[in-house]
């Protein structure tokens, strides 16, 4: 199989500092080796004590994801997971596939793994205490009975001991089962006086470290001062307890680097250089170390700066959840309409380079048979929904082999980190989400990261049940001549009238056409029924013929007369005479959205040849819509940029002719584009950005008036009273007045 430079990483979730310290050592070495990082998880590690539901189940077919996708080696995190049924699943699933996978930390026969490096670090940290802190009397709290990594950690404490010539006693080493009840009550046995009291305890995990400090202390044992205590793990335990728990770091960090390398050799049989030992002794106070010592040896003060600046930022990040944006999404009326939803609630989203959302060609399901929809796997072909990205959006839109597993992974770039999380709702799976970071520390898949996905996932749902409603009523339609819901003719009758009416034409010598009507769903105001409000006008609008309601947002109507000429002139003049029927229907013209027009012809005469010919026109239509949405689209980003440019510095000169020749738009399209989308003109967004900085200036400093019109952009101070006083109703003088008084 021809190389990808892919490698997948299966995590159960990626929350806690060590998970991201294993995904660091990963991303390390792979973009050494020029590979890219694809980590499947679910996001949420299920336990088998709690009932699976189709929720979790949705969040856990990700993971099948990797029997379809081309890859060049795979890791599987397997210790981390704590489901066992899981577990089994994912075992299945790669051997399912030829793709060389490596297990960490956990053996199955068939399937080869790898464990950390645990001896050194152990053996080094009890030399620390034996050597620097003059420990006589060790105790060892180690993990799990006949368990080969814990054996390997104990065998670096008794090593350790041996070659300093200590001798040990029965209480020398307990298990500690790497938990809470064993640690804590060795260490209560200690300060009731059972157990003699040692001068360090080898606690050869940072959880069990912190348990025996706190239950020693509580008992009047002081740690370090009586009894010096290190951990394992370099945990954020050790950086919280106080004191700061003395602990071995980069263990999984040295793991993900050991894993790569191996696996690399799997994959091409050749080897590959590392780095001989990342595992460091991280200082804290526990061991008896001084501040002065700590500092000199780069311990406890970085680690615990770099943990409280991402604490801060991620809890900083959760205001953003008060986003309405499952009601926004859910509201979509059309796959565009939810893209363009989706695409602006995606600030929630913090450290990402590029988002992917990508369906199943099947998403929709057979409407003939509702109850049958995807529960497992996803589709060999995926749809690119939305490729989102900073400034103007990737193109989208458009199908690709699910084993690509991203069309931008095909194209030359240079080694990344994608994380693929699953996208489902009540059961049934729709695709996946890839979000791609520049390196693992960026990954954020907390609560916005989960709101979001969910959002979209229910915005589907919801889309399904509208377009699975539409499907209903339009077989119910295929009986009736009538559309139920704008009393319109339906496309059905429509075509069969269209024959004798256009013979009926063609005999008093009149020329004719169909004008094909629609609006951009971007610029409508979701709060209205658009589709009711333009049925509505055409009733009103005094002429044509055969109005109908040919799909959900498209609507047609015949016109004629003796010429074309004034067949054009007919055409104008009818659908500025629907927009005014539609002004007069909605609260506020500002709601009015931008109408899409095509005036096509009908040629031939046989009901065959009209029938091609009324298709021809609808395709020719849908394609001028989609284009007339995606170039909206196109400058959104640009037009939202420059509104906020023109709040934040409106002292700048703006004017509209270089407006439109830097964004490389035509003054009146400019000008219409972003009515469309601020409900305002240019002109007057920098009137009221230069009219709220002056009120800034005039309530907050002593410029004097002429000063103040130079910060907001006026060079005529005369120009700057005048709009002053017709924005205001006041002068500038009297409006700093108002203010002395209000604050005085």
């Amino acid at each position: 199989m021809d190389q990808t430079g892919r490698i997948g990483v299966i995590m159960p979730e990626i929350v806690d500092p060590l998970d991201y310290e294993l995904l660091d050592g990963i991303y390390m070495q792979a973009e050494k080796l020029g590979y890219d990082i694809i980590i499947y998880t679910g996001i949420f590690n299920s336990q088998s004590e709690f009932q699976q539901d189709y929720y979790t189940d949705g969040l856990e077919n990700i993971y099948s994801l990797i029997c379809q996708s081309r890859l060049d080696g795979i890791i599987f995190a397997g210790e981390r997971f704590r489901n066992p049924d899981v577990i089994e699943k994912i075992y299945r699933y790669l051997g399912q596939t030829s793709i060389p996978n490596l297990t960490l930390s956990m053996c199955r026969e068939g399937f080869p793994h790898i464990n950390a490096k645990q001896h050194d670090g152990v053996y080094r940290i009890t030399n620390h205490l034996i050597k620097e802190h003059g420990c006589k009397k060790l105790y060892c709290i180690a993990g799990v009975p006949d368990h080969k990594p814990s054996q390997e950690r104990l065998q670096g404490f008794l090593d350790a001991v041996a070659d300093a010539g200590l001798s040990l006693d029965e209480n020398s080493v307990t298990y500690g089962w790497y938990w809470h009840q064993a640690p804590q009550e060795f260490a209560q046995k200690i300060v009731d006086g059972i157990i003699e009291r040692p001068d360090g305890v080898v606690a050869l995990s940072d959880s069990m470290a912190v348990i025996f400090c706190k239950t020693l202390m509580r008992g009047g044992i002081r740690v370090p001062e009586d009894v010096a205590v290190t951990g394992y793990d370099g945990s954020w335990f050790a950086l919280m307890h106080n004191p700061q728990i003395t602990t071995i770091s980069d263990r999984d960090r040295q793991l993900g680097v050991d894993a790569v390398s191996r696996l690399y050799e799997m994959m091409t049989g050749n080897t590959c250089q590392t780095d001989e030992d990342l595992q460091q002794m991280r200082m804290g106070r526990s061991c008896g170390c001084s501040y002065e010592k700590i500092a000199e040896m780069k311990g406890i003060v970085p680690s615990l700066e770099r943990l409280a600046v991402k604490h801060l930022t991620r809890t900083s990040d959760r205001t953003f959840i008060a986003t309405d944006i499952i009601n926004r999404i859910a509201d979509a009326e059309t796959l565009e309409h939810l893209v363009q939803e989706t695409d602006r609630v995606g600030h929630i989203l913090r450290g990402w380079k590029w988002i992917d959302l990508c369906l199943c060609e099947d998403w929709k399901y057979d409407f003939d048979n509702p109850d049958q929809f995807r529960q497992h796997g996803y589709s060999d072909r995926m749809y690119l929904l939305l490729s989102k990205r900073y400034g103007s959006n990737a193109p989208n839109g458009y199908f690709f082999p699910c084993a690509d597993i991203l069309p931008d992974l095909t194209k030359p770039h240079d080694p990344c980190v994608v994380v693929l999380t699953s996208l489902h709702c009540r059961g049934q799976i729709f695709g996946y989400c890839a979000t791609m970071y520049e390196n693992p520390e960026q990954i954020e898949l907390g609560e916005q990261y989960v709101s979001w996905c969910e959002a979209v996932a229910n915005g589907l749902y919801m889309l399904q049940k509208r377009l699975y409603i539409e499907h209903v009523q339009h077989q119910m339609e295929e009986f009736t001549a009538i559309e139920p819901v704008t009393g319109l003719l339906n496309r059905r009758s429509f075509t069969e009238k269209l024959h004798d009416t256009l013979h009926h034409l063609r005999k008093q010598q009149l020329v004719y056409r169909v004008l094909l009507i629609s609006w951009m769903t971007k610029s409508a105001n979701t709060a209205y029924d658009i589709a009711g409000v333009m049925a509505n006008a055409l009733k009103k609008t005094p002429y044509g013929q055969l109005h109908t309601r040919i799909n959900q947002n498209t609507f047609a109507v015949l016109l004629s007369d003796t010429e074309e000429a004034i067949l054009e002139q007919q055409a104008e003049q009818y659908i500025a005479a629907l927009e005014a029927e539609m002004r007069a229907l909605l609260p506020d013209a500002a709601h009015l959205p931008r109408l899409i027009t095509e005036f096509a012809a009908l040629p031939g005469k046989t009901p065959a040849e009209l029938q091609q010919a009324v298709q021809q026109a609808l395709t020719d239509f849908d394609e001028k819509i989609s284009i007339t949405e995606n170039h909206y689209v196109t400058h959104r980003e640009l037009l939202y940029k420059l509104r906020r440019d023109i709040i934040s510095q409106p002292q700048l000169d703006w004017n509209i002719p270089d407006i439109s020749r830097n964004l490389g738009i035509s003054k009146s399209h400019l000008q219409r584009l972003y009515k469309d989308f601020f409900s305002a003109s240019i002109k007057n967004d920098i009137i009221s950005a230069r009219m709220n900085k002056s009120m800034q200036l005039l309530a907050r400093t002593d410029f004097k008036v002429q000063e103040i019109a130079e910060h907001c952009g006026y060079n005529n101070v005369n120009h700057f009273m005048r709009q002053f006083k017709e924005k205001f109703g006041i002068t500038a003088l009297q409006f700093r007045k108002n203010q002395c008084k209000k604050y005085n």
